[in-house]
């Protein structure tokens, strides 16, 4: 039922009253995002599907008078949706979500992106392996950080196997290639969430500019950033050492 208004005429004007207190049950089908404000294209160019949210059936009992003068019709009800890492594995399409807001992983990256990351990938992966590292490199990946966070980084170094499905622990190395769209949130909510994760290097890698960014956890627990000119050397898994020069990566 919807809220019913009822005329009264007095003297020539007519004007409405309340008349009943109803229990509304409101149905939303969610569009290809939850909120406008929930998307943020992963990288700017190229076509791509936002993929499908499930429906959300949201009942409502309102218990307000309507009061005097007010189209009974012109009260919409406001709902923004909070997901899990349950419904986050049911949806179809390329999705990240933080702190419970879906956030859209289409269109797909531009080819330059995509040679860095691979070219990064390759380095790690060649020198890991000369030294007989028990680690291994991944790519895109699924961390799932808690119950309402699940991102997905460019590139990880996890000590140890080769997860079965998603990563679930902390990595030793994570990196970001930027692109237009991304660039302020890998700077800023990513590097804030991999910091408070106890991520031990957080590499930037800046096509554009040809530039990299290096966090690094110091002996006292906080991250120290550091410009890299030509190379940078990381610790991983306690014994490996890689160096990867920025002519190796664009």
């Amino acid at each position: 039922m919807v809220p019913v208004g009822c005329r009264t005429r007095e003297g020539n004007g007519i004007k409405w009253r309340s008349r009943l207190t109803v229990s509304t049950e409101v149905t939303f089908v969610q569009p290809l995002v939850p909120s406008s404000q929930a998307l943020l294209p992963r990288k700017a160019g190229g076509e791509g599907s936002h993929g499908k949210l499930p429906r959300v059936i949201l009942a409502m009992a309102s218990a307000r008078r309507l009061p005097t003068l007010t189209n009974p019709m012109s009260v919409v009800p406001k709902y923004i949706p909070r997901y899990t890492v349950d419904d986050y594995a049911t949806w179809e399409g390329d999705w990240e979500l933080w702190d419970g807001i879906a956030v859209s992983m289409s269109p797909s990256p531009f080819g330059v992106h995509q040679l860095v990351l691979f070219n990064l990938a390759a380095e790690l992966r060649t020198q890991l392996l000369a030294q007989d590292c028990d680690a291994v490199v991944l790519g895109e990946i699924d961390w799932i950080v808690s119950r309402d966070t699940v991102v997905r980084p460019d590139v990880v170094v996890l000590c140890g196997d080769v997860p079965e499905k998603h990563i679930e622990t902390t990595p030793g190395f994570v990196a970001e290639v930027l692109s237009e769209s991304t660039s302020e949130r890998d700077r800023t909510f990513k590097r804030d969430l991999y910091d408070e994760q106890g991520v031990a290097i957080y590499a930037i890698l800046d096509p554009e500019h040809k530039t990299v960014q290096v966090y690094r956890r110091g002996e006292d627990g906080k991250w120290t950033s550091e410009p890299v000119v030509d190379s940078f050397q990381i610790t991983l898994c306690d014994t490996c050492t890689v160096t990867v020069r920025l002519a190796d990566l664009f």
